[in-house]
């Protein structure tokens, strides 16, 4: 009897919970919409990805100037994402920001999914990312943050959930590789994870495997780049990176 009562208090308490959390992520994502309608903006940057997307519908190839093959642009994957949605819709302005709001709520989703059950800690988590004004500001702004952030929250998803070898190496690799594509130096913010992944575990064939079938898109893309390019890094990055400054120098301008 007494267990009969205590299980029937443990499921009551266990539907309060789930309640509780679909009832706080609807709040979260009506307070992020909010924040979202009065900060949405475009930066200047983004439309140089839009120019290329222009070009590249008018038959003049991934490019900024015609007959030039200068990678102008280090988001492949968000350009390859609004490509489509801007052939249909015609204006890259409102897709942008539409697919900004989208992989944002995304992002608050996956992170409150990461955190059950549900406890008003991961709320402070997320409601912490709603407060920073630079997260809100970047989850619009036409360039690739929000991607970003989608992709690193599933990436610390499937890190902390997925227990077997196989499919967690193919996802944290295929993670890896889509946040390359999204923007080179998000590889920064992983590879030390995944690498850990590798070398505490004994290393089988099926798990080198999915872990190459997980890279494989950033290699490719890599191969096309120098293909195409001439360069496997955009343009500017090296215009960024080819300072003539020394190594010291730029190592402790690195740290600071």
């Amino acid at each position: 009897m007494m267990l009969n009562i205590m299980h029937s208090i443990l499921n009551r308490h266990a539907v309060v919970a789930q309640r509780t959390g679909r009832l706080v992520t609807v709040l979260l994502l009506v307070a992020f919409s909010v924040a979202y309608v009065n900060t949405a903006w475009v930066s200047e940057d983004a439309f140089i990805s839009f120019r290329t997307i222009d070009n590249l519908l008018n038959g003049y190839g991934l490019t900024w100037n015609p007959g030039q093959r200068v990678q102008s642009y280090t988001h492949p994957l968000w350009l390859a994402l609004l490509l489509p949605a801007v052939d249909f819709v015609g204006d890259p302005y409102i897709v942008s920001l539409l697919a900004g709001f989208i992989f944002t709520a995304a992002t608050i989703v996956v992170l409150l999914d990461l955190a059950k059950p549900f406890s008003w800690y991961s709320l402070i988590g997320v409601g912490g990312l709603l407060w920073s004004r630079a997260f809100v500001d970047y989850s619009s702004s036409g360039l690739e943050n929000s991607l970003s952030h989608t992709l690193i929250a599933m990436y610390a998803w499937c890190w902390l959930k997925l227990r077997s070898g196989v499919p967690k190496g193919l996802a944290l690799s295929f993670l890896l590789s889509a946040l390359f594509l999204t923007r080179p130096d998000n590889v920064v913010l992983v590879a030390c994870s995944l690498a850990v992944f590798i070398c505490t575990r004994p290393i089988s064939r099926d798990v080198v495997v999915s872990i190459c079938i997980g890279l494989f898109p950033a290699i490719v893309w890599v191969a096309f780049s120098i293909f195409y390019y001439g360069s496997p890094v955009p343009n500017t990055a090296l215009a960024k990176v080819n300072t003539g400054a020394t190594l010291i120098k730029q190592a402790s301008q690195a740290w600071a």
